[in-house]
Parts: structure tokens; C-alpha cells; sequence
């Protein structure tokens, strides 16, 4: 009787205990947005676009490369030096990304948002937008006089008189990534002076082989933008974007689509904390207009997003619609097809 006793409380025991495990609360294993592989994502679709030529500084005419969607590049001999100044001839290597549609900018992460006189940012409608870069047996090289670049008209709808050059003044990686409250985010417009062929700081219209082109000589390698400010009567507004439980500024980008120009694409550039939005923040914003708010997060190895259509009303805050997942393929086709 004493050990059928002694049996039974162990028993007795080990079952509660084993009721007990099996009250706890299971693990939530549901993977959530990846920040770091969205960044990763960035570099590599940058990667994937980038265009290798060699040209042969050799000649004293000039040597142009035309890029995969139509942008023409013309390099002289005696404009190319190294970072100590010495100038470089023979064959060089250069590097292109060209960036004519809005589902690269969103891939990558090249929104048209322009720096205005005050410092506030706005939107800008781009004719095309580029990074280009040039090296020797592995160093970097500048140039040291002109570049000719010539982006055609046709790529971005036709010419607009009011086009001028912009440049990213945070021409580096540190801020490549998602971080929307980093100032790489903006582009800064500069002067075309005589030298550099425009009038006025505007571009020059240029045909060639039956096909208009925005023409210029630059000075700089890096990020340039051919872009005018998104001008829109209407009176502004501040926007903020709500994004679903778990997202925020370090796993997922936030743009605006305005509706009716598929050349220019802003950027919700901050987060607010404390209110679990999205913003842009500056109130430059038109009320009235329809837009797109695209989201862009990487969950589990896979792009996940959403596209939310609104109307700009004074003050409001637009609820993003919930992230699906989604192939590369056809997020370029969603986001392409936009109005």
C-alpha cells in the first residue's frame, strides 16, 4: 500500500507538471520584415544594373558609350585624371546604372526628392536620373574636365523646357539602405554654367540620329538627376502613412506615386516614434491630388508589399494596407501600372 501510494504521487506530479508545460504560451516563429536583407536587396539590384564598358581615352574626337536604355556618353582625351591629378589615357573602365521608371526607383531606392532653397524637401519629376564612374586597373578616377552626357527626351515622356541638373551631395554608401530620415535621400540642384553648355541652368534640347536628347556637360562622377520640381498650384499638406504592426524605418521604404506623372516618386523621409507613422514632413504635399503609397519590406527571403490608393486630404494619415508577398517580376508590373 505505501509504494502504490509513493507511485501514485509521482504520478500525480509528473502529470501536472506536464499539464503545466503544455499551458505555456507557443512561440510565435512567424518570420517578420528583414531590414538588413532589404538593404542587401538594394546593393544587389544596384549590382544587377550597373553596365561595364571600356573605353579608349586614345582618341582626341572623343569616345562615347550608349547605355542599355539609350543614354549617350562621350569621354575626351585630357578630361580623365586620377585622384592626384595626373591625367589618364588609354583604355579605361566605366561603370553606368541608368534609371528611366518608377520600379527602379523603388528597387533601387532612388526617389526623385529635391532640396529646396529653404532646406525643405519636395518632389521632383525627373527626365532621368544615372550614376556614372570610372577607374583604371582598380583606382578610382575623376574628371577633371567635361563629360558629355546626352539622356533621351522619349524615355521619360518628352521634353520639358523646365528640366535642369540635380546631384546627390551625399554621393556615398552610408546612407544606401532604407534609412529614410538619412539626408542621401535628397537631391541638390546646381548651376550649368557656360562651360558646361546650358543657359541659364537649364539643359540643352539636342538631336542626334532622329532622337531628342537632354544634353549637358558634367564635372562630377556619382549621381546626377535631370529633374524639375512637381509643381502643383493647389494648397499643401503634411501626409502621414500608418504601416501595419511591426513595420517601420529600419525594415521597410514608404514612396508616394502621384497619380498621373510616372516620372516622379517622394519618399516618406521620416518616422514618428512616438506615433507609429510615416511622414514626409515638410507639407509639400498638394490637397486634393490622388496618389499610390507603395510599401516595400524582404520577409523571409521575399519581397513583401502593398499599394495603398488615397486622396490628399488636409492632415490626414492614410492606413497602408497589409504587406503580401510578392516575386520581383511582379511587383516591377504592379508598380509600372500604376496611374
Amino acid at each position: 500500500m505505501k509504494n502504490l501510494k509513493k507511485f501514485l504521487a509521482v504520478f500525480v506530479l509528473g502529470a501536472s507538471t506536464i499539464i503545466g508545460c503544455d499551458s505555456e504560451p507557443p512561440v510565435d516563429e512567424t518570420p517578420g520584415p528583414d531590414g538588413a536583407a532589404l538593404v542587401q536587396q538594394i546593393k544587389d539590384n544596384r549590382e544587377d544594373k550597373t553596365q561595364v564598358f571600356d573605353v579608349d581615352l586614345g582618341s582626341t574626337t572623343g569616345v562615347s558609350i550608349e547605355g542599355e536604355e539609350g543614354s549617350l556618353f562621350t569621354f575626351y582625351y585630357g578630361n580623365i585624371s586620377d585622384l592626384d591629378g595626373n591625367l589618364v589615357g588609354g583604355v579605361i573602365q566605366v561603370e553606368l546604372i541608368e534609371i528611366y521608371e518608377k520600379s527602379d526607383m523603388v528597387l533601387l531606392n532612388r526617389s526623385t526628392m529635391g532640396l529646396l532653397p529653404d532646406g525643405d524637401h519636395a518632389a521632383l519629376k525627373t527626365g532621368g536620373q544615372f550614376h556614372l564612374s570610372a577607374s583604371k586597373d582598380g583606382e578610382p578616377l575623376v574628371i577633371s574636365g567635361v563629360v558629355k552626357m546626352m539622356l533621351p527626351v522619349s524615355n521619360t515622356g518628352g521634353e520639358d523646357l523646365g528640366m535642369t541638373l540635380f546631384l546627390d551631395p551625399y554621393d556615398d554608401d552610408d546612407c544606401d539602405g532604407v534609412s529614410i530620415v538619412c539626408p542621401g535621400d535628397v537631391w541638390e540642384e546646381v548651376e550649368i554654367d557656360s562651360i558646361a553648355g546650358g543657359q541659364g541652368g537649364g539643359l540643352n534640347l539636342e538631336g542626334a540620329g532622329g532622337v531628342i536628347y537632354y544634353s549637358a556637360f558634367i564635372t562630377n562622377f556619382g549621381w546626377t538627376n535631370v529633374d524639375r520640381f512637381y509643381n502643383d498650384p493647389a494648397p499643401k499638406t503634411t501626409l502621414k502613412a500608418k504601416a501595419p504592426a511591426g513595420y517601420d524605418q529600419t525594415n521597410c521604404a514608404v514612396y508616394l506615386s502621384f497619380d498621373g506623372e510616372e516620372n516622379s516618386l517622394a519618399t516618406l523621409d521620416v518616422f514618428l516614434s512616438g506615433e507609429d507613422v510615416f511622414t514626409e514632413h515638410y507639407g509639400q504635399i498638394p490637397i486634393g491630388i490622388n496618389v499610390h503609397l507603395i510599401c516595400v519590406s524582404i520577409v523571409a527571403g521575399d519581397y513583401n508589399y502593398s499599394i495603398t490608393p488615397a486622396t490628399i486630404n488636409a492632415g490626414s494619415t492614410i492606413v497602408l494596407n497589409a504587406l503580401t508577398p510578392t516575386t520581383e517580376a511582379s511587383l516591377v508590373a504592379a508598380i509600372n501600372s500604376l496611374p
